[in-house]
């Protein structure tokens, strides 16, 4: 803000040539200017004091922000220290279960009991293992003749099902991927999937006594259990 008025400058100007002290309207620019130089001089301070607090405020709140953001990290690390505890846990749990099989680079757990799907899924995690995901052709033929050897006559359950996110036929692996009515897994020739259309939660097994492909039941059938260890614990 130009606190000196061009119009004093101009008065003050015009008495150069002329004796200050001999021209009252010149020494009133005089005292005029002083004045508002001084003004001037003192709203600088005020803007340089106003400017110091803005820097020092900042400087607080960077301060803060780091804080902050330490805190963050710490409270990461500690999470993923706590995630990596409970990982180690669950694969010394997995991996000391009694009669694993390695099938195809992985290692199952075949359990000569029928249960519900929920119960089957509760019983594989309780030993720090998951539902069999076997998604590919390979893995579920491998699947299908090693449990030939267990229960030939019996339906096996998978980690495939539909309640994952309440969409009727919309199935999910255990990791969260999709398994698509469109894929090769489905006993297609055998109308698969179907029983979904019934409007209740339906999950994917597979039997020795049928092709070595999926079908989908009643979450609340009853099937033996194939429990898988983890793939981050082999």
């Amino acid at each position: 803000m130009l606190l000196v008025s061009v119009y004093t400058l101009l008065s003050l100007a015009a008495c150069v040539p002329t004796s200050f002290a001999d021209d009252e309207t010149c020494q009133m620019s005089t005292r005029l200017v002083k004045n508002q130089l001084t003004k001037t001089s003192e709203c600088g301070e005020r803007i340089e004091s106003w400017g110091k607090k803005v820097d020092d405020t900042f400087v607080r709140m960077a301060t803060e922000i780091e804080k902050l953001a330490s805190i963050v990290r710490d409270t990461r690390e500690k999470q993923y220290q706590i995630a990596r505890t409970v990982q180690y846990t669950a694969c010394q749990k997995a991996n000391s279960v009694y009669e694993l099989t390695a099938v195809g680079g992985k290692r199952y757990h075949f359990h000569y009991k029928a249960m519900t799907w929920q119960r089957a899924k509760e019983f594989c995690e309780d030993k720090g293992m998951i539902m069999a995901t076997p998604k590919t052709q390979s893995e579920l033929s491998a699947l299908h003749r090693t449990a030939s050897y267990h229960a030939s006559d019996k339906w096996w359950w998978t980690s495939a099902t539909d309640e994952m996110h309440n969409r009727p036929g919309e199935f999910y692996w255990a990791d969260g991927t999709r398994l698509y009515h469109s894929d090769d897994l489905w006993h297609s020739s055998n109308n698969e999937p179907d029983s979904y259309k019934k409007g209740v939660d339906v999950c994917a097994e597979f039997s020795p006594k049928t092709a070595a492909k999926l079908e989908d039941a009643l979450c609340s059938d009853e099937d033996y259990v194939v429990c898988e260890v983890p793939p981050v614990c082999l």
